[in-house]
């Protein structure tokens, strides 16, 4: 929160549970327009949303795509790389 309002004090934090949560969700906001706009203070845009906690699940399984990968193709590349090597040095 401090680096964000040392940064640029149009933007802001609003962190869960606190009293500006009751109109503004938790998050982190831009303020907008200039005092030589007729700024409010009332336009914000929301940059990034605070959530409760979320729960993800594998839907690939990139360690078995992997493993089966280097099953099916390592022992036929490494079979043609070594004959090459082999070849290259006589």
């Amino acid at each position: 929160m401090r680096l964000i309002a040392m940064t640029n004090p149009n933007y802001f934090v609003v962190p869960v549970g606190s009293a500006k949560a009751r109109h503004l969700a938790p998050g982190i906001y831009r303020r907008y327009g200039a005092a030589q706009h007729g700024y409010t203070g009332r336009r914000v845009e929301r940059l990034l949303a605070f959530v409760a906690d979320t729960r993800y699940r594998s839907r690939v399984d990139w360690s078995g795509v992997g493993e089966r990968t280097v099953t099916e193709t390592f022992p036929g590349a490494f079979d043609a790389a070594l004959t090459d090597a082999i070849n290259s040095a006589r």
